[in-house]
């Protein structure tokens, strides 16, 4: 099929737009289908060409079937669709009820088409005989999208006692770390140049506006250009919310650019002012899902995580509030904030003056992630989907919120500077792919040989968690070269790049060395003026899983004992290294014989990781597959499959099915269909494991003459 313009992409195209290699995306694509497209190019390239300065995801069609396939394929995106052609009566009914499809715009050159047939369909939202309403509606329904894809995080008065930080709001932790780090980095010309860059990629549509903003950058001011009707606010919006790492780090020149600003405005505007209390309103849609998060978290903080745009208008923000009601998947919130004037920090000012749109609605920005204190929840409505929320501002002085943020400084930040905070918090959150883009960006920057020391041991512990042996290895290497180098063969560093070392080569199946690298850790940590307890009881740890091993499981229960022993004098019950030290020991029993104790101690473990660890996290995935393990020794079959099952979907939600651990869920699979007598379900999924094992170990690897013999 023919293409109107350079702009647009194939109309073949069918598959999700999710695939696209762009990185200005929205939460927003356009569909437009027209069978008498190619017919008047000029005049709908023109069209598509004004559409893509608002909107840079769009997709066009001629096929009707072609079209359904594709919106009823789009995940996580609001799909907005243009018909032009007398199919719409076909075609609408066929379409109208997938949910991710949120309006339809009729266009017509056609005055006397019959519009009674369209007021069965509410999606439809009229037949256009020009297209600048059409254009209006999308921008509306853009600044709406914008508006409401702000990221919101609760933190209930019980989850900020909560010593164990692996219980609180993941996004919350993450903001708050994530705005210390961009504020204590430093940028030159350069990163403007270089996130300019970035921003080309794939996005023909905004050419002219990342042009102008590299070339123009330092001629407005950061809260103009946040204003602006351009690609910044949403790019910056999406990636705060979603976490997209690299897309932040190329940010962070203009993101400390804003909240430097907003805190001179708030300087100029309140410091020498009399204290009063400031009203300010926000409309706003959340899912029913945040809805509840909020109601369970009143009388605790709400956290925006994002720079958040409010106006003194109430009127202004109710109409925005009501309008979300056409949503069914979204509940109705106007947010009323009480400020008092005399707040230091966090900052907030007026902006009207120097934004892009003058005088608009006596707006008031706050700086990213202002933390507030949810007062009151009222029905606006007798249909539960509109309420007022009264939030008041916290200061950073909060006794709440005090305790909190410096607890997670010293937990996360301990030892680290710069971005390196930022991978070490990443790390913390399972997100390993996200921490490697951190780590590698800051190699490529770092010239300081003991940074350098913490940034590769950090990269060989992602590199094991991600399955990759052989250069987790070689990046704990790469550490015992520096420290020998700038340190000595006794520092600490050393003692972990040694137990580092010794994980990497149990895993690969080389004991001896196992046991020579952790032994010699263990001995630099106790020869220490104060040893690091939690150090030396990992490492008593890893050595009773080496013995457990290759069968000691005697002298493996002992170091594990003095494992536990260590950890119940430095950690909380719920600490995830204890439970990791009760996992070893239930794996012990299970290999013992002692089936009742190892499953006893393993539901109590996925008890815990469920209430402490994010959905997704990997070790979820390891408690199923002990507990089904257990219960596959207990001729428990179908509890063993259902466990093994919840196993295999966690983890296919982290890691890509070549990783070693769907080796190992996959044979454990086999074997339980094996106990079934399924066996040509047993074969698959041995096949499934020596396909994975073939790929990361040596050919000599003894996991692999394990997959062959059972291959027959």
């Amino acid at each position: 099929m023919a293409k109107l313009s350079t702009h647009i992409i194939d109309k073949t195209t069918t598959g999700s737009s999710d695939d696209r290699n762009t990185v200005i995306e929205s939460n927003v694509l356009l569909v437009w289908f027209s069978s008498i497209i190619t017919e008047r190019d000029d005049h709908y390239g023109y069209l598509i060409t004004h559409l893509q300065t608002i909107i840079n995801d769009i997709h066009v069609f001629e096929d009707a079937d072609q079209c359904v396939d594709f919106v009823t394929d789009i995940n996580h995106k609001k799909v907005l669709l243009i018909i032009t052609d007398d199919i719409d009566q076909y075609l609408v009914p066929l379409i109208h009820d997938t949910p991710q499809l949120d309006s339809i715009y009729l266009f017509s050159q056609n005055k006397t088409i019959n519009e009674q047939w369209t007021k069965e369909w509410y999606k439809i939202k009229g037949i256009f005989f020009e297209f600048s309403p059409i254009i209006d509606s999308i921008k509306l329904i853009i600044l709406k999208n914008n508006r409401n894809s702000i990221g919101i995080s609760f933190i209930s008065v019980d989850d900020a006692s909560d010593p164990n930080l692996d219980q609180l709001d993941q996004s919350f932790m993450y903001t708050q770390l994530l705005k210390d780090i961009l504020l204590d980095s430093e940028y030159d010309e350069g990163w403007i140049e270089n996130f300019a860059t970035y921003c080309r990629n794939n996005n023909s549509g905004e050419l002219n506006n990342i042009n102008r903003f590299e070339r123009e950058y330092r001629d407005h001011l950061p809260v103009w250009w946040y204003t602006s009707d351009s690609f910044l606010c949403p790019m910056l919006n999406r990636a705060l919310r979603t976490q997209e790492v690299e897309t932040i780090i190329k940010m962070g020149f203009f993101i400390q650019d804003l909240y430097r600003q907003i805190e001179e405005l708030h300087s100029d505007q309140f410091a020498n002012s009399q204290a009063q209390l400031l009203i300010v309103y926000r409309g706003q849609g959340i899912s029913s899902t945040d809805f509840e998060k909020l109601k369970k978290a009143k009388g605790g903080l709400i956290s925006f995580n994002n720079f958040l745009s409010t106006s003194a208008d109430k009127d202004v923000s109710s109409m925005f509030a009501e309008s979300i009601l056409v949503d069914p998947e979204l509940i109705a919130i106007l947010f009323e904030i009480t400020v008092d004037t005399s707040i230091v920090s966090p900052h907030f000012a007026f902006v009207d003056n120097v934004s892009y749109f003058r005088d608009s609605e006596r707006e008031i920005l706050f700086s990213m992630h202002s933390v507030f204190r949810i007062r009151d929840i009222l029905s606006m409505s007798h249909n539960d989907r509109f309420w007022k929320v009264d939030i008041t501002l916290t200061a950073d002085n909060d006794k709440q919120l005090s305790v909190l943020t410096t607890r997670m400084r010293e937990e996360i930040f301990a030892g680290t500077t710069g971005w390196s905070r930022l991978g070490k918090l990443l790390i913390r959150l399972g997100a390993f792919d996200k921490a490697e883009q951190v780590y590698k960006a800051v190699l490529e920057q770092e010239t300081n040989i003991h940074e350098k020391i913490i940034v590769y041991h950090q990269l060989g512990s992602i590199k094991n968690e991600q399955g990759n042996y052989s250069e987790a290895i070689k990046f704990n290497k790469n550490v015992q070269e520096l420290v020998e180098k700038s340190l000595h063969s006794k520092h600490s560093v050393f003692a972990h790049s040694q137990a580092h070392m010794g994980l990497m080569y149990e895993t690969v199946g080389e004991s001896d060395k196992a046991i020579d690298c952790l032994q010699k850790a263990l001995d630099i940590i106790k020869q220490a003026r104060t040893p690091d307890l939690h150090n030396l009881a990992a490492c008593y740890q890893n050595l009773g899983s080496v013995y457990q091993g290759v069968g000691q499981h005697q002298k493996a229960l002992s170091f594990y004992e003095k494992a536990m022993d260590t950890f119940e004098k430095i950690l909380p019950p719920n600490h995830p290294d204890r439970i990791e030290c009760y996992s070893k020991v239930a794996s012990v029993y299970y290999h013992m014989g002692e089936y009742a104790k190892a499953l006893s101690c393993h539901m109590k473990i996925s008890e815990i990781r469920e209430k402490v660890l994010p959905p997704n996290h990997p070790n979820l995935a390891l408690s199923h597959s002990h507990i089904s393990l257990i219960y596959n020794a207990l001729d428990d079959y179908s509890n063993a499959l259902l466990s093994q099952e919840k196993a295999i979907k966690i983890l296919k939600a982290t890691f890509d099915e070549n990783h070693p651990d769907f080796a190992t869920l996959y044979n454990n699979t086999a074997y339980i269909y094996f106990g079934m007598g399924e066996y040509s379900k047993a074969l698959s999924f041995h096949k499934k494991t020596l396909e994975i094992r073939q790929n990361i170990f040596t050919k000599d690897h003894p996991y692999l003459d394990s997959s062959y013999n059972s291959n027959g």
